[in-house]
C-alpha cells in the first residue's frame, strides 16, 4: 500500500531515516514528504531513478517468494482500486493547482531559473498542472518508466552533463533501445494494465544499474 501511494504521489527521498517501524505491529510508517510529485527526480543534483525502495536487503527479507505473491498482489489490488475510482484522489490533487504549497512555489521558481524563464507566476501554475498530470496519468495506465523520463526532462533536464546516459539507463530493457523498441518489455507509454504497471515498477526499482546511480545517502545497498 505504501509503495503504490508513494509512486502515485511521486514521493522521493526515501532513505532509511524517512521510515519509522512500529515495534508493536511491525508496520512501516513513511515520514517527510518534502520531495513529492517527482521533484526528487527533476530537481536534485543526483536524480532519483528508482521509485520504490526495494533494495537487496529488503528483497532478502521477502524470501522465499520475493516480490511475487503477497507483495505484488497487494500492490495490484491497491492500484486497481485507485484506478477504478480515482475521482476523490484527483479532486484532492487539483487543490494544489488552485493553492500550490510554498514548497511547490519554491520548486517552480527553481525550475524556471534552471530553464532561464522569468515569469515565475506563470511557471508556478504550469509546474502544478504538470505534476498533477503525471499523477493522473499513473491512474490511467501510464508507463512508470516513460513518466519517470518526463520528470527527468523537467527541472535540470537536458542541462545535466550525463542526461543522455541517464535516459538510456532508465529505458533499458523496459522501453528498449532506439531501433529496438519492439523488443521492450513494456513498450507502450500508456494503457498498461495494473499488473504491467506493477511489474514495470518492481523491475525498475530492483535494477542494480539504477540503484548504483542513486545518491549515496539513500543507501541503495541497505
Amino acid at each position: 500500500v505504501v509503495c503504490i501511494m508513494q509512486w502515485i504521489l511521486g514521493i522521493g527521498d526515501r532513505h532509511l531515516s524517512n521510515y519509522l517501524i512500529c515495534q508493536l505491529t511491525g508496520s512501516v510508517i513513511p515520514i517527510d514528504f518534502g520531495y513529492s510529485f517527482g521533484t526528487a527526480t527533476s530537481l536534485l543534483p543526483v536524480p532519483e531513478l528508482v521509485q520504490l525502495r526495494l533494495t537487496p536487503q529488503i528483497l532478502h527479507l521477502m524470501e522465499p517468494l520475493g516480490t511475487h505473491g503477497l507483495f505484488r498482489e497487494t500492490m495490484m489490488m491497491v492500484l486497481r482500486s485507485l484506478r477504478e475510482k480515482p475521482e476523490m484522489l484527483v479532486a484532492a490533487l487539483h487543490m494544489f493547482i488552485q493553492e500550490p504549497t510554498l514548497d511547490w512555489a519554491n520548486a517552480a521558481a527553481k525550475q524556471a531559473q534552471m530553464q532561464g524563464k522569468e515569469d515565475y507566476e506563470e511557471e508556478k501554475e504550469k509546474f502544478a498542472q504538470q505534476r498533477i498530470s503525471l499523477s493522473r496519468r499513473k491512474l490511467e495506465g501510464g508507463n512508470p518508466c516513460s513518466l519517470l523520463l518526463e520528470e527527468l526532462s523537467s527541472g535540470k533536464g537536458k542541462s545535466r552533463p550525463n542526461y543522455r546516459q541517464l535516459v538510456s539507463h532508465v529505458e533499458g530493457d523496459r522501453l528498449g533501445k532506439p531501433g529496438h523498441r519492439k523488443d521492450a518489455l513494456w513498450g507502450n507509454s500508456s494503457d498498461l494494465s495494473c499488473s504491467e504497471q506493477v511489474d514495470c515498477l518492481i523491475h525498475q526499482s530492483t535494477d542494480k544499474n539504477l540503484l548504483g546511480r542513486m545518491w549515496e545517502g539513500w543507501e541503495p545497498y541497505a
